[in-house]
């Protein structure tokens, strides 16, 4: 019985759940309770995560002629994901995703700059 109450635990504590609703994030806020809102959290990270990999797909296909600036695009890529994950560990354990949220969105804006510059030659490019 043990046994089975641990694995239950264990698979409701780390498993996750579909997506919240903004109101259940706020629900979740209000009640003070870790899991839901670790759970907001990691809902929040995964859909800006999704934004992410889809604007830098984009940029790739713009610089597909360009192999300099694609090759410094994979490698900034790369080393902005280490620091993301690594400078997102340092939270307590409840905030990470909500790190890795907001540090990804930050990075989802820089790279659609980059695509504005690319495309459409942007003031901020100067």
């Amino acid at each position: 019985m043990r046994a089975t109450f641990s694995i239950l635990t264990l698979l409701l504590t780390w498993f996750p759940f579909p997506a919240l609703s903004d109101d259940s994030c706020k629900a979740a806020e209000n009640t003070g309770s870790y899991r839901a809102i670790a759970e907001c959290g990691h809902q929040e990270f995964l859909r800006e995560e999704r934004e992410l990999n889809k604007t830098y797909k984009e940029l790739l296909l713009v610089l597909k002629d360009d192999s300099e600036k694609k090759k410094l695009l994979i490698d900034s890529q790369r080393g902005w994901l280490r620091y993301r994950n690594s400078s997102c560990q340092l939270n307590i354990p409840y905030n990470v995703s909500w790190c890795m949220s907001s540090v990804t969105t930050r990075r989802t804006t820089e790279l659609k700059e980059f695509f504005s510059c690319f495309t459409e030659g942007g003031a901020s490019c100067q």
